[in-house]
């Protein structure tokens, strides 16, 4: 005996539809047969019963609704093929949504620099230009100016010391000699820059907006 659904109303085809594992379908003959998967169901609401016929809302996924009725024993088999049905369909939109945020996040970790996170070439040259241009500006200026150039509120003698250390270490490292502690730099019309325990002393200046070292 096949379970049977009969559609009152409603922009189903009216008459009696039977109810399949996975779609109820109807059948008008050879030009009118239309079957319904549950998957395409949105909701099913049971209105009333009286006796063993349940009344029941069918809306469909379109919007579409249909008025029905059907035994209480194939109202069982009607609804647990819907609630079925529509947790393939949850199951499934939870994957894509999950492959789709993977794929969001590999866009939005792509390196900045388009190169794996490296700096471009230009960008290091600018930082060297920069970075040499700061040493120029820090070591010509005057004592007060310097401050007010160079030296942010409440920063130290030492601090600042410290940091001139630094800047003069580079500049002879990026000229290819050896510096690997600094011992004493000395300043006046250029910079003298002791290094290794005084084994290696280097003499800087600004030769034409460049800067020269040389070894004594």
């Amino acid at each position: 005996m096949f379970e049977r659904i009969e559609i009152l109303s409603g922009d189903l085809e009216t008459g009696v539809w039977l109810i399949g594992k996975d779609n109820i379908s109807f059948s008008g003959g050879f030009n009118l047969s239309r079957i319904v998967k549950f998957s395409e169901f949105e909701s099913i609401t049971r209105k009333e019963q009286i006796k063993n016929d349940v009344y029941i809302e069918i809306e469909l996924v379109t919007g579409k609704l249909a008025n029905a009725k059907l035994d209480i024993k194939h109202y069982s088999k009607l609804y647990d093929g819907f609630v079925s049905a529509r947790k393939v369909v949850s199951a499934a939109n939870h994957s894509i949504n999950t492959d789709d945020k993977k794929q969001n996040g590999s866009d939005t970790r792509s390196a900045p620099n388009g190169n794996d996170g490296m700096p471009s070439k230009n960008q290091v040259n600018l930082g060297w230009g920069l970075f040499i241009g700061l040493i120029f500006i820090a070591f010509i200026l005057s004592p007060s100016e310097k401050s007010k150039v160079n030296s942010p509120p409440n920063v130290t003698d030492n601090e600042r010391n410290i940091q001139h250390e630094r800047e003069a270490k580079a500049i002879v490292q990026s000229a290819g000699y050896k510096c690997d502690s600094v011992d004493k730099v000395l300043t006046g019309f250029g910079i003298t820059l002791s290094c290794n325990g005084y084994q290696y002393v280097y003499d800087i200046e600004d030769v034409g907006g460049n800067w020269k070292v040389t070894p004594q």
